[in-house]
């Protein structure tokens, strides 16, 4: 099994929704280069980003992605977070903030897993457009 999915599975068994929409995408660039992860976590109840409210409006005010790629050294991987509307200076200040970090499949799962299971715990989802 490749280090992605051995992050891809550990990561889905560690992590706790609570009925928050999660979407790990695992897949090449254009079908080229190495396999990555990217983790969408949407702090919104699953049935409530399928409505796409404000034409997905809400769902992005919600949002944090997260990027999981292989690194140089064999067997390793690194997380990286991306867009994220969490932490914006118009909310309340939010103290959990990823930092990118490097290691192996299982220590990267539960990495990003504490971090999202923080965020469910610690940030009420934002409903902007009722």
């Amino acid at each position: 099994m490749e280090p992605i999915d051995m992050f891809e599975e550990l990561f889905k068994k560690a992590v706790k929704m609570e009925g928050r929409f999660l979407e790990v995408t695992v897949g090449t660039a254009f079908g080229q280069g190495p396999r990555t992860a990217t983790v969408r976590f949407i702090n919104l109840p699953e049935a409530r980003v399928k409505q796409q409210r404000g034409g997905g409006a809400e769902a992005m005010n919600n949002i944090v992605v997260f990027s999981v790629f292989p690194t140089q050294a064999a067997g390793k991987l690194r997380v990286t977070r991306g867009a994220d509307s969490l932490h914006i200076s118009w909310k309340k200040p939010v103290t959990t903030k990823l930092r990118g970090k490097s290691g192996t499949p299982e220590v990267i799962a539960k990495y990003l897993a504490e971090h999202v299971n923080e965020l469910v715990a610690k940030i009420p989802p934002s409903f902007t457009h009722e």
